[in-house]
């Protein structure tokens, strides 16, 4: 039987659409967390306008994939491993230069340390980022209300999930009110019409970074560069999802890692496992 080479191989995967996608070819990369690629336009940390002059020098230095870590919004540990959705993207990646209203300010946090991100920045851009959406007229918005309607298996819940954590003074979800820890549906829903104005701006917050990565995307695809993405496998115990979905995840379980070279005594990372039987039961809409 002949030897197969490497090409014809991974053309005859259950993958194989996706490696005719990325080519055969050898290609370098690097592997970037946004964060840490801030330039002179953006303020402490690297944002999606940032991911554009990636884009650049990727091109100049023949190299070709770009893989980010993730992207997911990021809960008190400020890890990109610990989500607070596994749905909603980090706000503070939003790039201000797209609103020439606010434009060039500059905050009273402008820490310029490459070695740390001082995510007080993210604070004082939600703040200007408030005044923009408060002066926009969304009443002609179709392609934000078409956003919310496609997305809003997880978006109500997550924008709801963002302002009650507000309201409770950041503290995570198990230590709620009992009427907003178990999902009272009246008592949410008074919640809802209270704070409408603050739970529509987390929506739209979602919409805004959701189209300045998919523009970014798009920039590096004209340029001929692979954008590789990294998900988390698991999400914060203290998340949106935990919190929306209960019967997804079993909360007396914490995900691990045995011990190996790098822990000897191994490592506890906290996150809750998944109840596979559950997601299965709702034909797995969670993860599709």
């Amino acid at each position: 039987m002949p030897e197969l080479n490497l090409a014809t191989y991974l053309s005859q995967t259950i993958s194989s659409a996706n490696w005719k996608n990325i080519g055969f070819k050898n290609r370098a990369g690097v592997l970037i967390p946004l964060f840490t690629v801030y330039s002179k336009d953006s303020y402490g940390i690297g944002d999606l306008g940032d991911l554009k002059l990636v884009v650049d020098w990727a091109k100049l230095t023949a190299n070709s994939i770009i893989q980010l870590l993730p992207m997911n919004e990021q809960g008190g540990l400020f890890c990109p491993y610990d989500a607070l959705s596994s749905f909603a993207l980090e706000p503070a990646y939003i790039c201000l230069k797209n609103f020439p209203a606010i434009s060039g300010k500059r905050f009273n946090s402008s820490s310029t340390d490459i070695n740390y991100v001082d995510y007080v920045l993210k604070a004082e851009k939600l703040k200007l980022l408030w005044d923009v959406y408060l002066a926009a007229d969304l009443s002609e918005a179709h392609d934000f209300e078409e956003f919310q309607r496609q997305n809003a298996y997880w978006l109500l819940d997550f924008a709801l999930f963002k302002i009650l954590k507000e309201y409770h003074k950041q503290s995570p979800w198990y230590e709620w009110e009992d009427k907003f820890k178990h999902r009272d549906q009246a008592a949410l829903k008074r919640f809802w019409q209270d704070n409408i104005e603050k739970i529509t701006f987390q929506m739209w917050l979602q919409w805004i970074l959701f189209q300045q990565f998919k523009e970014a995307a798009k920039y590096a695809a004209d340029n001929n560069i692979f954008m590789k993405g990294d998900l988390p496998v698991l999400v914060s115990r203290d998340s949106a999802d935990v919190w929306s979905h209960l019967e997804f995840f079993k909360l007396d379980f914490a995900a691990g890692a045995p011990p190996d070279m790098y822990a000897s005594l191994g490592q506890r990372w906290g996150m809750p496992t998944y109840n596979w039987e559950a997601i299965a039961r709702d034909n797995y809409r969670y993860i599709k």
